[in-house]
């Protein structure tokens, strides 16, 4: 697992609310949707 450095500079590109890193994925910690991290950089794909 990589541990992403700026994750308190990250929020959801949804409803623009922290996320939280959970194994592999970020996760919004107001709506719950995951975004996969690949090689350290997260998808914010939505």
């Amino acid at each position: 697992m990589s541990e992403i450095k700026f994750i308190e500079d990250l929020v959801c590109p949804i409803g623009k609310h922290p996320l939280v890193q959970k194994g592999e994925y970020l996760e919004c910690t107001n709506c719950g949707a995951k975004y996969r991290v690949d090689s350290g950089i997260p998808l914010l794909l939505i």
